[in-house]
C-alpha cells in the first residue's frame, strides 16, 4: 500500500501532554492516539478524520478547570490552521497554555516566509461580564518553527473584555515575516491565554510557512505558469 506522508502531532493543554500519531496513506485513516484526562477524541462519527493532502482532527475534551471543542487541520504546505471553543468551568479566573505541532515535516534549508491570522471572540456565560486576557508575559499567539518563535500576536499585557451577557471580539488580527531558518522537524502554535470563572473563548487562526525558492527556480516556475494554491479559510 502506497504511503506518501507521516507525521505527528502533539498538543499540550494546561501542562497535558496530548499526541495524535499519524501516518496518512492515500486510502486509509490515520492512525491517530489521543489523551485528555483519559478521555477519548473520536466521537461517535470516529472523527478525528482523515482528507487526502491534510488531516483533520476533531472532537471533545475535559479537564478539571476546562470544557475544550476543537478543530485542527494540518495541512502539508506546512499549514496549521484551528477553531476551537473553550471553557473555564471553574468559579475563579485560570490560565491556560495550550500548544500544538506538526511534526515530521519535509526538510527546507532555506529562506521562509511565514503569516499568521488570528481571532479571539470572549463570550460572558454567566452575566457579570468576561475577560479575556494574556497570561506569564506571553502573546496570546505565538507562531513557532523548529522551536523558535517567530511572531507574536495579542502580545502582552493584553485584555479583552465583554459587558454583561455580552461578547467581544479582537477581530482579525494578522502578521507576517521572513527568516533564514530554514525549517526542518515542526511547526507549532502556542495559545496563552487567561479566562475569567464560567466564561467561554472562541480562537480561529492559521500559521502558515513557506518556503523561498531560489531565482532560478523561481524563474523555472514562471516559464512553467505556476502558481500558488490559494487555500481556503473555513
Amino acid at each position: 500500500m502506497r504511503h506518501w506522508r507521516t507525521g505527528t502531532i502533539g498538543m499540550c493543554v494546561g501542562g497535558l501532554a496530548v499526541a495524535f500519531n499519524a501516518t496518512a496513506d492515500l486510502v486509509d485513516s490515520p492512525i491517530i492516539t489521543f489523551d485528555c484526562n483519559g478521555e477519548s477524541a473520536f466521537d461517535a462519527d470516529g472523527r478525528p478524520g482523515f482528507l487526502p493532502g491534510q488531516w483533520i482532527f476533531e472532537g471533545d475534551c475535559y479537564g478539571s478547570n476546562f470544557q475544550h471543542s476543537y478543530e485542527i487541520a494540518a495541512i502539508v504546505d506546512p499549514v496549521l490552521d484551528f477553531n476551537f471553543s473553550w471553557t473555564n468551568t471553574t468559579l475563579q479566573t485560570q490560565s491556560y497554555l495550550f500548544t500544538f505541532s506538526l511534526n515530521g515535516i519535509d526538510d527546507w534549508n532555506g529562506d521562509i516566509l511565514y503569516s499568521a491570522l488570528f481571532n479571539a471572540t470572549v463570550h460572558d456565560n454567566n452575566g457579570n461580564g468576561a475577560t479575556l486576557g494574556s497570561s506569564s508575559g506571553l502573546a496570546l499567539f505565538t507562531g513557532i518553527v523548529d522551536g523558535v518563535p517567530l511572531l507574536n500576536l495579542a502580545n502582552s499585557p493584553f485584555s479583552l473584555v465583554t459587558a454583561p451577557g455580552g461578547s467581544a471580539t479582537t477581530g482579525d488580527l494578522t502578521g507576517s515575516g521572513a527568516s533564514s531558518i530554514g525549517y526542518h522537524s515542526s511547526l507549532t502554535v502556542r495559545l496563552s491565554f487567561t479566562l475569567s470563572a464560567g466564561d467561554s473563548v472562541g480562537f480561529d487562526g492559521d500559521w502558515t510557512v513557506n518556503p523561498v525558492p531560489a531565482p532560478g527556480a523561481l524563474a523555472l516556475m514562471a516559464l512553467a505558469g505556476c502558481s500558488n494554491r490559494s487555500r481556503r479559510r473555513r
